[in-house]
């Protein structure tokens, strides 16, 4: 098993074989070594699981998040689902149907946040103009700074 911290997240590279539970078992054992390690900040790669109790974790903390900047933003998703995917941490439809990628569950909350308010804006401005970027904003002044974090955590998992 490899592990380094990157500040933002630790990174945890070992073969597909091994369980979760044993990462967390032995991350436990070491977290001294390293600064208030929480498990909702380590980064899997792409040989990770998600198992259903991370899928149920993701949907709550998703389901809080879209129930609040919903409200805030006055704007409402048709439908929610999720997928895996290789290439975006989420999508909106020209229905409003958002998805979210199931691979969130690796990203720390403030992140997933962030994908959430990002999605959410898609259902006003369908694209990245700078109208999308005032609405993410108003409601994340310092997206900036998470899009830099969730670029270093791309080049782990992707």
């Amino acid at each position: 098993m490899y592990i380094e911290n990157k500040g933002d997240y630790i990174e945890v590279r070992c073969n597909k074989y091994l369980s979760d539970e044993e990462i967390y078992k032995f991350l436990d054992k070491i977290k001294d070594k390293f600064q208030k390690i929480e498990k909702k900040e380590l980064v899997f790669g792409k040989e990770g699981k998600i198992t259903q109790k991370d899928y149920e974790k993701l949907k709550e903390i998703i389901n809080f998040l879209i129930n609040k900047y919903s409200k805030k933003m006055n704007l409402y998703p048709s439908k929610i689902s999720f997928r895996e995917k290789n290439t975006s941490w989420g999508s909106c439809t020209y229905k409003n149907h958002i998805i979210f990628n199931l691979k969130l569950v690796s990203l720390p909350v403030e992140l997933i946040e962030y994908v959430v308010v990002h999605e959410l804006a898609h259902i006003k401005e369908k694209n990245h103009s700078k109208k999308f970027w005032k609405i993410v904003e108003k409601y994340l002044p310092d997206y900036k700074d998470k899009i830099k974090k969730i670029r270093k955590i791309e080049k782990v998992i992707r």
